[in-house]
């Protein structure tokens, strides 16, 4: 398998596909820990995370402020940090959230893959996927150093080559290796992911769907990036993106547009 360096990206390039605004949900759990965690590692040099708690009621901040600074330990020095406490639906108060600060991303913690979708995942992180008004980062558990590699889809479609250049980015940041797939489910010929694509793409056959085919790519410790096609609430269910965000045993970045 080939596997080539980066290539580099204009400047006044990089902060159109960079995140510098995140928004995190924590619920006191290990993987919103860790969803706090990755995306500090994501975030533009300088960048800010906002941690947000969603309490039931205001009796639960007391709780809620415990958790939040668990997660505050959790980001990397140079990264910005707020923090906030909401009452109400958790879902709806990170999409609130992203909306007043402007977020470029969404960032919530997954709890494993598994093929009945949202069982594995979660209700919060299953509505986020398919509502966020931005990209969405669902963070699993990381062994070692995170990430690994950044595995990038593409298929050639517009969606694809943003996802591809937001991970020209993450990978040149993090200094991990960048591993770019094509899988074979008859949406374009073989060789047809390759044009206008300077990283070698691997071609992978599809075992059940394009969605299991690239999540067979990408180990533990992983980034999974995937574009979006901009489908939200029903419509987006099925999409590849959300299944790869159910499934994989990587981290995942469904990247959406400018």
């Amino acid at each position: 398998m080939v596997e080539k360096a980066p290539q580099p990206i204009p400047e006044d390039a990089r902060a159109a596909l960079s995140f510098e605004r995140i928004v995190c949900g924590i619920d006191g759990s290990p993987e919103s820990v860790e969803a706090a965690a990755q995306a500090a590692l994501l975030a533009l040099a300088g960048g800010h995370v906002l941690l947000v708690e969603a309490a039931a009621a205001d009796a639960g901040r007391v709780l809620a402020d415990a958790d939040l600074a668990a997660a505050r330990t959790a980001v990397a020095d140079g990264v910005a940090i707020g923090i906030a406490v909401r009452v109400g639906q958790a879902a709806d108060m990170l999409e609130r959230e992203a909306l007043h600060v402007h977020a470029d991303a969404i960032a919530v913690g997954g709890r494993g893959g598994g093929r009945l979708a949202g069982a594995l995942l979660g209700s919060v992180a299953t509505r986020v996927i398919h509502e966020a008004p931005c990209s969405v980062l669902v963070a699993r558990a990381a062994p070692a150093r995170f990430p690994g590699t950044v595995v990038v889809g593409v298929d050639g479609s517009a969606a694809a080559g943003h996802a591809l250049a937001v991970g020209r980015l993450l990978a040149a940041r993090t200094g991990a290796p960048l591993r770019v797939f094509h899988v074979l489910d008859g949406s374009l010929p073989r060789g047809g992911a390759q044009a206008g694509v300077d990283e070698a793409v691997v071609e992978v056959s599809a075992s059940w769907s394009a969605a299991d085919g690239l999540c067979a790519q990408a180990a533990a410790g992983d980034l999974l990036v995937v574009g979006s096609r901009e489908l939200r609430g029903i419509r987006s269910l099925g999409s590849v993106s959300e299944a790869v965000a159910h499934r994989a045993p990587a981290s995942v970045l469904i990247v959406r547009g400018p």
